[in-house]
């Protein structure tokens, strides 16, 4: 199997290659969900997600019943179903096979065992903070309410999504990856807290005893300026 192959730019630098992609037989509240995860997957494994409707013309296929050609991952009814109702968990444990975590009984004795479209979702989607009520203090899901705490055999130190990218990996024979990057971010809206503008919005709204405070802001370190800090 060969996927779309990469191109060479006009700047030397190579585009990122095609992942042809179908999906086939889905319940149609589920298929934006599906259509969601395998973007999510192709873009992890560095590869440009593309949507095919033609059987054999795809390298990953999403359906019940096995491509003519490429890599198949089982689709299952009952699975996506689930998603159609408000219960919080799919189950009280996990399924393994194939050395992969399922949230979904396994479906074949395949490379893939199972729908990891299905699994992947209510992973990455925290379909379990949508349906659980629980709160701590914080207004946030304590970890004991949240599938992790509740479903048997889940487990933070073994993220099943980073299995699931691992064997599509190696059923789409690609190379692993050879290094790693760190892409720190911050949860704000800007990237300085202290800007003229914002300064002129002070003043405006102070009056005299706002110049005196926005001067001082100016001066110095902005507080919104601490990419060491957070090394540190």
């Amino acid at each position: 199997m060969t996927l779309g192959r990469r191109s060479r730019s006009t700047d030397g630098c190579f585009a990122v290659a095609d992942l042809r992609i179908r999906i086939d037989g889905c319940r149609p509240a589920f298929e934006p969900r599906a259509r969601w995860v395998l973007e999510t997957f192709a873009e992890c494994l560095d590869l440009s997600p593309v949507f095919v409707d033609v059987d054999g013309a795809a390298e990953l296929t999403y359906g019940p019943t096995p491509p003519t050609h490429g890599v198949w991952i089982q689709s299952q009814d009952e699975a996506q179903r689930f998603f159609e109702g408000s219960a919080p968990f799919p189950g009280p444990a996990v399924h393994t096979a194939a050395k992969l975590t399922l949230l979904f009984p396994p479906t074949n004795s395949g490379p893939i065992p199972g729908d990891i479209v299905a699994s992947a979702f209510y992973l990455l989607a925290r379909w379990d903070e949508l349906h659980v009520a629980e709160r701590d203090q914080f207004d946030r899901l304590p970890l004991a309410a949240s599938a992790f705490g509740q479903i048997a055999g889940l487990d933070l130190e073994v993220p099943p999504v980073e299995g699931y990218l691992d064997a599509l990996r190696a059923a789409l024979r690609l190379r692993p990856p050879v290094q790693w990057q760190i892409a720190l971010t911050h949860d704000i809206d800007r990237l300085r807290r202290y800007t003229l503008k914002g300064t002129a919005g002070v003043v405006r709204r102070q009056g005299p005893r706002g110049l005196i405070s926005a001067a001082r802001s100016l001066v110095g370190r902005d507080p919104w300026d601490n990419i060491p800090d957070l090394l540190q």
